[in-house]
């Protein structure tokens, strides 16, 4: 028995069998001569395929409750702001320089990076030397004013001349004294002391900004 397609015919509703090739084409009602559209359906598979071919494809294929536990998966995207130069997360959020690749976030422009030598031994010592020796200055010029008001009139004076100046300095110069006694005077020993107070402020100055405030030695570029 010939296969075929039963269709009816949407204006005299006659109906009548059409063979299989004629799936979504249209025909002749041969009753009243009107056009009958043919539903075009699904044509069987006619390929021809080996025995190999058939077993692979029937492995590959997913069970549909397989298929059903296993849905698309949906990755999670971080909304997170990203820098617009290189594309990383800003860390923080709200940062105005993006650490990855220096990109300025205010100005619109990347910071050149700049490659640096690694800090050695000589560079901390050569950097923080000055700040010691500042700090051993004021102890110098502290003992040298202890040495100068002590112990140098010793050294230039008399004995008895000495004594008499360190017991009473101002009453020591209203009798014969030498000549050399001057570089004792209360007024000279003033400038001294002013002379002293000042370099030493200068030291202590320099010395709490080398070793406190700019520590770390300046970084040494490399050249490209």
């Amino acid at each position: 028995m010939a296969s075929g397609i039963r269709i009816t015919c949407p204006d005299c509703q006659q109906q009548m069998t059409v063979p299989e090739s004629v799936r979504g084409k249209k025909v002749r009602c041969k009753g009243c001569g009107g056009v009958i559209p043919v539903p075009a359906g699904k044509l069987p598979d006619t390929r021809v395929t080996t025995a190999e071919a058939q077993a692979k494809k029937a492995a590959q294929a997913v069970p549909e409750e397989e298929d059903a536990q296993r849905p698309y998966g949906v990755t999670e995207t971080s909304l997170a702001p990203r820098c617009p130069h290189c594309a990383y997360e800003l860390d923080p959020p709200d940062a105005r320089i993006c650490l990855h690749c220096g990109y300025d976030m205010v100005r619109r422009t990347r910071a050149p990076s700049i490659k640096t030598y690694e800090r050695t031994f000589m560079d901390w010592a050569l950097w923080l030397g000055p700040g010691v020796a500042a700090l051993f200055g004021i102890a110098l010029m502290v003992g040298f004013y202890y040495y100068y008001h002590f112990h140098l009139p010793y050294q230039i004076l008399s004995d008895k001349e000495a004594e008499a100046l360190l017991a009473d300095r101002l009453g020591a110069f209203q009798k014969d004294i030498s000549f050399s006694a001057y570089m004792f005077h209360p007024g000279i020993e003033t400038w001294v002391v002013v002379i002293l107070i000042w370099l030493s402020w200068k030291c202590l100055k320099f010395a709490f900004r080398r070793l406190v405030v700019n520590y770390m030695p300046p970084e040494k570029i490399k050249e490209k």
